[in-house]
């Protein structure tokens, strides 16, 4: 089936357009079921990361065999235009072809870079809501669930708490689910709990991105001891685990860039790269990733695989709870379905749960 989404434009974060949300409200009741059911049974769930919706033929069969009942959808990235000031969108997503999703819910998320919230007074926050809740409207899709996404700090939490309190408002028969870094979790103390439903937990990124001395920031079995220790985090969490991939460019022993799923036959031709573990020296200057390197830059090959991730699934024990619902993995490209089967995945489910995944 192909279709195309209708945008109505960004509000201006001084506007009110209660009305909008009436209409929204009503849609959503109409159109939405309740809360998920305590019955739900575990299952399995994949971020779409990328601007435009529109699966491959081998990208649904590999759904499908992998058993995917959740969909994360990047709806828009949100900050502030350089120009005007304002709180904008940056990206939105366009749906090209949703075929070879009939069978799996589709999850709205938004990402926020943390400068909105430190831009934006708690009490500015209601028109930011009303402003998403019309956007939400825009693609006519229903949903059961709505996930934000930003990395808090103590400068931003009043404001982006009192947003997610004024969405639960709009939307008050939708799960509002919210994601939480490693950090976030392990001194929920000092960072605050959001006032969401669920939390959906970033197990990833653990490392130092920047430090030349770094093996694997992805993804690291000795940084998840120190973070993903029992702690009764008062939400409930259904974890994130990676699945892919980055080189990291440093230039005269200090980062530079970072490439995503870079082209791994490339590094491992002699005539531009020399090899060393993880990491690559480039010997004359190429177009690699979008960008120029120079003789002399070194890259760090980093990602994960199902050998790394079974080795911090006795961590990932630890935050599994009755009221875990979801493991998801960040996020679907074409490496995953070469390099991460279906059956592989579904296994490391069966590694948290005591029983077979239907």
């Amino acid at each position: 089936m192909r279709i195309s989404s209708v945008h109505s434009s960004w509000l201006n974060i001084n506007k009110l357009y209660p009305l909008g949300c009436v209409a929204l409200i009503g849609w959503m009741l109409c159109h939405c079921t309740a809360c998920y059911s305590s019955k739900e049974s575990p299952s399995l769930g994949f971020y779409y990361w990328k601007t435009q919706f529109q699966l491959s033929q081998s990208e649904q069969l590999y759904l499908k065999n992998a058993k995917i009942t959740k969909l994360y959808l990047k709806y828009a990235d949100v900050g502030i235009d350089p120009q005007s000031g304002t709180v904008e969108p940056y990206t939105t997503l366009t749906f090209v072809d949703t075929t070879g999703t009939g069978s799996m819910e589709l999850i709205p998320c938004f990402f926020f870079v943390n400068e909105v919230f430190i831009k934006l007074a708690p009490e500015e926050t209601a028109a930011l809501a009303d402003s998403l809740c019309l956007l939400l409207h825009s693609y006519n899709f229903p949903f059961q669930e709505v996930q934000l996404d930003c990395d808090w700090t103590p400068k931003s939490r009043a404001s982006y708490f009192a947003f997610l309190r004024e969405l639960h408002y709009r939307i008050p028969e939708v799960q509002l689910s919210a994601t939480i870094r490693l950090h976030q979790y392990k001194s929920p103390a000092t960072t605050g709990i959001p006032p969401v439903n669920r939390g959906a937990l970033m197990c990833y990124n653990t490392g130092e991105l920047e430090d030349v001395h770094e093996t694997n920031s992805i993804l690291s079995p000795k940084a998840f001891s120190r973070y993903l220790v029992p702690n009764n985090y008062p939400l409930p969490l259904d974890p994130i685990l990676p699945i892919f991939s980055w080189a990291l460019v440093f230039r005269s022993q200090q980062f530079w860039k970072i490439i995503p799923e870079p082209e791994v036959k490339t590094l491992h031709d002699p005539l531009y790269f020399r090899p060393a573990g993880n990491w690559y020296e480039v010997q004359q200057p190429l177009f690699f990733g979008g960008h120029l390197l120079q003789s002399g830059d070194r890259l760090r090959l980093e990602g994960s695989s199902i050998p790394q991730l079974r080795q911090v699934m006795p961590w990932i024990k630890n935050t599994w709870t009755q009221e875990s619902k979801v493991l998801s993995f960040y996020h679907l490209n074409p490496n995953t379905v070469t390099d991460f089967p279906p059956d592989s995945l579904r296994s490391l489910l069966t590694e948290i749960v005591p029983w077979e995944i239907k």
